[in-house]
């Protein structure tokens, strides 16, 4: 494991770089506008509203980040094996990292969305509040699904694809002196 990975999750809220930070702030908006959604499907917005959307800027940042965990193992192992050639080695790299995420990430919405869904269909005292409070969650849930397995890897291509061309072109201008 890289030294960096346990500081990421050791402090919350402070990234090992500028980029992770980037990551998890955009996956935080993102499922939120999807859970706001949802709720708006309401009348009202209540407290017990506000309380899922607290919930869940916590969930989505861990998804973030740990989505971009995977990817950055992906990518140093590739890089470190001497595989990254081109660009086409970086997208199968890309692959290979966030295949690793589909199995945990369908596991684990399946299990939230079976859980959330029973308090949906519950009658009785106290009902009404937990079904304001799962609401936010369950549009959190679907939304870091294609957040995290489309966007995080459509938008970590060509960030890397920068900083390897750029590593490319410094390794290619020190052979010329």
């Amino acid at each position: 494991m890289r030294p960096g990975v346990l500081r990421r999750f050791s402090l919350p809220g402070v990234a090992a770089c500028p980029c992770d930070s980037g990551f998890s702030f955009g996956s935080q908006s993102t499922v939120d506008r999807g859970a706001r959604r949802l709720v708006w499907l309401h009348d009202n917005l209540s407290v017990a509203d506000w309380i899922g959307l607290i919930a869940l800027a916590g969930i989505s940042a861990e998804i973030g980040l740990v989505m971009l965990l995977y990817l950055d193992l992906a990518y140093t192992e590739w890089t470190q094996s001497g595989r990254m050639r081109n660009l086409t080695d970086l997208r199968d790299a890309i692959y290979h990292g966030a295949v690793k995420r589909v199995r945990p990430k369908a596991m684990t919405t399946a299990v939230i969305i079976a859980g959330l869904l029973s308090i949906m269909w519950s009658h009785g005292s106290g009902a009404d509040v937990m079904k304001r409070i799962a609401t936010p969650m369950i549009g959190s849930v679907v939304t870091s699904v294609i957040m995290e397995l489309v966007v995080f890897t459509a938008v970590y291509y060509p960030w890397r694809a920068h900083s390897l061309a750029n590593h490319w072109d410094a390794a290619a201008g020190n052979h010329r002196k």
